[in-house]
């Protein structure tokens, strides 16, 4: 449901899908709660002359999202596709009711077997948790009745994240086979973490190399972000070209997956993903001392439970719980005597 105002009204006017048809009109109120419970009677008048007062068929439930809510995310045509996707397989004229545990376990195994390769798991359980919220839109804007699923038992165990990155050694071969085109998109991949989406799509207007800031309107997130360069990273925008010439795109991707696969053989790193480039610039940002929240925030994450991937990185010179006690236990010579507390405690304020 889409409530909006319109120039030269006083009313609030709605847009919103019921049952595949399109309803769109002034609602005659000037507040947002009466507007919302005049739809509302709209929509339950025109379900209950279609049959289907209080049931919702699956193409309700994903319609009434989509319409009211995915549509104006930053992921939308994502959320598009997941939608489809549901729509295909379980059947858009599935009512409410038989969304069922079951059901959504046939689907979970007709998605992963759908194509010759299958879905990963990590694309059913986003298929699934689109599902999820498209119903619980439905209950909660919708006043509908929840179908009883056990959503614990419907999604999918995932693979641990992956955290490979680059050693100091394989970049440098990186670097060295690089076609001259991709050297510098591989500079500005390990000294700022940005995506690779992100980077493609960079155009000189974003670079402020004076300033030395790379701002970006929307990332993944949704939101504005803006990456600091560095020195090595200076240098390579700057030989990319003349300063009264740098205009459109920054770099030149130019058969880029070809050049990408071609520089893995060659640098003999076949296992290495273009993302793990990221992995790269967050692993030694910690090696480096870095951190989580810090990290968090240059790499655009949305929680800090999304950064804790890299915690297992221990910074150089900075012992873990068990270094730092060993530490000053031995300076005690091991003795947990009866002095040995005060001088303990005296020895860790001062570290």
């Amino acid at each position: 449901m889409r409530l909006y105002t319109r120039a030269n009204s006083p009313f609030i006017w709605y847009d919103v899908t019921v049952a595949g048809d399109r309803l769109r009109g002034s609602s005659k109120c000037t507040g947002t709660r009466e507007a919302r419970a005049h739809v509302n009677a709209l929509i339950a008048d025109r379900l209950a002359r279609r049959g289907v007062a209080d049931e919702w068929r699956l193409r309700e439930i994903t319609g009434a999202y989509w319409q009211d809510n995915a549509r104006h995310r930053a992921g939308a045509h994502n959320i598009w596709h997941y939608l489809t996707c549901l729509n295909t397989i379980i059947g858009p004229d599935v009512p409410m009711r038989d969304l069922t545990t079951a059901t959504l376990i046939n689907y979970r195994a007709r998605r992963r077997g759908h194509s010759a390769r299958g879905c990963s798991a990590v694309t059913v359980n986003r298929d699934l948790a689109t599902l999820r919220a498209a119903i619980n839109h439905a209950v909660d804007a919708y006043a509908k009745t929840p179908p009883a699923i056990a959503w614990k038992r419907v999604m999918v165990r995932e693979n641990p994240w992956r955290t490979r990155y680059a050693s100091a050694d394989e970049f440098a071969r990186l670097v060295t086979h690089a076609h001259p085109d991709l050297r510098p998109l591989l500079v500005a991949a390990v000294t700022t973490g940005l995506r690779r989406a992100n980077l493609v799509s960079l155009e000189w207007h974003q670079v402020d190399l004076a300033g030395g800031i790379i701002t970006l309107p929307k990332t993944k997130s949704g939101r504005a972000h803006a990456v600091t360069i560095t020195g090595p990273l200076r240098a390579a925008l700057a030989s990319l070209a003349p300063a009264d010439t740098r205009h459109g795109k920054v770099f030149d991707c130019t058969n880029f997956r070809k050049r990408w696969q071609e520089l893995r053989i060659a640098a003999q790193v076949p296992d290495l993903r273009w993302h793990d480039l990221r992995h790269t610039f967050a692993s030694w940002a910690r090696l480096a001392g870095a951190d989580l929240q810090s990290l968090m925030e240059a790499l655009d994450h949305s929680s800090i439970m999304v950064t804790m991937r890299y915690s297992n990185v221990t910074p150089h010179g900075a012992g873990g719980a068990f270094a730092r006690v060993a530490e000053l236990m031995a300076g005690q010579g091991g003795d947990v005597g009866a002095d040995a507390g005060d001088a303990l405690q005296k020895k860790a304020d001062a570290a």
